[in-house]
């Protein structure tokens, strides 16, 4: 080995190896072309394994040929000098199996890892593997022409630079330790496969300013969704034939405080993602999710913050774009009902395209769903998202979920209507959100109890919205309801609204100009149930400014009409009358009455000012 230093620098201060085959470099801090000498024509200096000795080595400037695979082995370290070039013939690369590999080029004064052709593939690349704590190094260093197949499998990896911990040795020992790296200020280009595969067992030091380019696949190419931590903006990923940067597990589970940072290009999610840490996602990502995949946030250490600017959204969506080619975002059980955590999850100037993929036993088909088991509940804020061109629909809340604040977003072009939700959730939307342009523009309303003591106002406030709510089911009332003016609520055949019970309260104050409408669903040719008050005498029932239509159904004993006053006894408390104010309203089209009051309930109707029409028996009916 003295003697191929010795000749090393006679070499480079007679020939600089050679004048020939200039090329333009790129680099990550100015993208300014530079004429670099990269040719090897003359007197190559033969570099072998058996040259690669224990201890310090150095590679002083001058030309090397590679002909056979070099590995650097455990207490070896490797130095390369600025300005050297190091050649490969086909199948050859430089690995480290211990030892480490310190290229420290300049500005002015580069390192470059070549093919003798320069052609993609035409050599293997530099490996990484496990060492011995001690970092390796390239910085301001150039690998070209690399990513060639090393295996006989060609399913297995190849990247112009690997980092792979031990995954793809079984020689490496085992007790050593994970491979550092720092690489920095570097251009890895024109390869075949991937530009950098970092695989498990890897810790890079530092990467920063490093141009990746020209490659047949990704940029670069995660084992781990952990590490993705590393890149930034600095790097220039762009002029891949595949522009993502590619995941390839989906388990975020251990790390603390794990990000997701900006950079020129979109990640690509290859089994979706599943995050039981806190996650935050910086403005202007892009994460892309394989066809048939989820991004699942779950566990009561889990938690999501996803917040973009105006400028700068967060965007997730499929690979294909096309309606259900993906489950979606899914928070689940991020908190125990009994504990709450410090940290809510929040998205803000997200959009979230193509989900509502159905999942194998279970109705959650949404761009966003929030699920909660028995004991555990989910808690979101969401502002200034679009939830478009899902399979299903573009929102869905189950029982037990909190959108602590859903405002000033759009929810448009997805297939069954704009959201699903429970009953309980109604009371955090806010009129600030547009809902229409969806193949069905209402918001669907699953099973509905509204209950004493809900909030800490005991009372819901339900508030309007530019779409109809859809009740398929009955709209039980034993709690608080206030329904906001400008509020269309519209129900399946014969289900109705049921004011039940001494606790229950239920106001529907409209405006003269924001009337609130409650009618039947549009699919719909039988008389829903109609408003019911039964054992509520609550002085405060109030309906003003309403107009109630098309009911009169129902599947009840007592007689049928729009708005129905009864009483009678009930789970062994004795019957109490019930009671309503009604003015400046409109009661239309019932099937039966248009109110219909028992003999010891009472409706205060304002005469003057309620309208009747269209009702098939009376307009008003007192007792049997």
């Amino acid at each position: 080995m003295k003697m191929i230093l010795l000749l090393s620098v006679i070499v480079y201060i007679v020939t600089a190896c050679g004048e020939g085959d200039p090329r333009p470099i790129e680099t990550a801090n100015s993208i300014i072309e530079k004429l670099i000498n990269v040719s090897c024509d003359q007197s190559p200096i033969l570099v072998e394994q058996d040259d690669i000795t224990e201890g310090g080595i150095t590679f002083e400037p001058a030309c090397y040929q590679i002909t056979e695979p070099l590995s650097v082995p455990a207490g070896t370290a490797l130095t390369i000098m600025p300005g050297s070039i190091l050649e490969f013939e086909e199948n050859t690369n430089i690995s480290t199996l211990g030892g480490v590999i310190i290229a420290k080029g300049t500005e002015s004064s580069l390192i470059t890892f070549r093919g003798k052709i320069q052609e993609k593939g035409f050599w293997q690349g530099v490996r990484f593997s496990r060492g011995d704590g001690q970092t390796s190094i390239l910085d301001h260093v150039i690998i070209e022409d690399a990513g060639g197949q090393s295996y006989s499998s060609p399913s297995r990896r190849s990247a112009s630079l690997m980092l792979v911990g031990n995954e793809l040795r079984s020689s490496v020992p085992q007790d050593l330790l994970p491979a550092n790296a720092s690489i920095t200020n570097s251009i890895i280009r024109n390869g075949d496969n991937v530009g950098i595969y970092i695989g498990k067992d890897v810790i890079l030091d530092g990467f920063k300013n490093n141009t990746i380019t020209g490659h047949s696949q990704h940029p670069i190419t995660f084992l781990k969704p952990a590490d993705i931590k590393w890149l930034d903006a600095s790097s220039l990923l762009h002029g891949n034939d595949i522009g993502m940067v590619n995941i390839e597990s989906k388990n975020l589970h251990d790390e603390e405080d794990a990000q997701i940072k900006s950079i020129s290009i979109p990640y690509f999610l290859a089994q979706g993602l599943d995050v039981r840490t806190h996650l935050t996602i910086a403005p202007g990502v892009t994460l892309i999710f394989a066809n048939g995949t989820e991004f699942l946030v779950s566990t009561h250490a889990a938690a999501l913050t996803a917040i973009g600017t105006p400028d700068h959204h967060i965007t997730l969506q499929s690979l294909d774009k096309l309606r259900g080619s993906w489950f979606g975002l899914r928070l689940h059980d991020t908190e125990s009902i009994s504990r709450k955590l410090p940290i809510v999850s929040e998205i803000r100037y997200v959009d979230i395209s193509s989900g509502g993929q159905k999942l194998s036993r279970s109705p959650n088909t949404a761009n966003l769903v929030l699920t909660a088991s028995t004991g555990n509940q989910t808690r979101l804020k969401i502002s200034y998202v679009i939830l478009e061109n899902s399979l299903g629909y573009g929102f869905q809340f189950e029982r037990n979920t909190i959108p602590l604040s859903f405002d000033h977003s759009i929810i448009t072009n997805n297939e069954l209507a704009a959201g699903l939700l429970h009953s309980d959730n109604l009371q955090y939307l806010d009129a600030s959100n547009d809902y229409t342009g969806n193949d069905i523009d209402q918001i669907k309303v699953s099973p509905v109890d509204i209950k004493p003591g809900i909030n800490p106002e005991n009372s819901q406030i339900w508030p309007k919205a530019n779409v109809e709510y859809a009740f398929n089911n009955n709209l039980v009332v034993s709690g608080q309801l206030r329904i906001q003016p400008g509020t269309h609520l519209s129900f399946a055949p014969s289900k109705e609204i049921r004011i039940v019970g001494t606790t229950s309260q239920f106001i529907a104050l409209g405006t003269a100009d924001e009337k609130i409408i409650f009618s039947r669903t549009e699919d719909s040719v039988n008389g829903w149930g109609g408003i019911r008050f039964f054992n509520s005498g609550n002085l405060n029932n109030q309906l003003k400014h309403i107009i109630i239509t098309y009911a009169g159904g129902g599947s009840h004993s007592f007689p049928k009409a729009n708005i129905l006053l009864s009483s009678g006894p009930l789970s062994g408390m004795p019957a109490i009358p019930s009671y309503v104010s009604i003015s400046e309203s409109e009661i239309l089209n019932s099937a039966n009455y248009g109110v219909w009051v028992a003999d010891d309930s009472r409706a205060d109707i304002d005469k003057e000012t309620v309208f009747y029409s269209g009702n098939i028996n009376e307009d008003y009916k007192k007792g049997f």
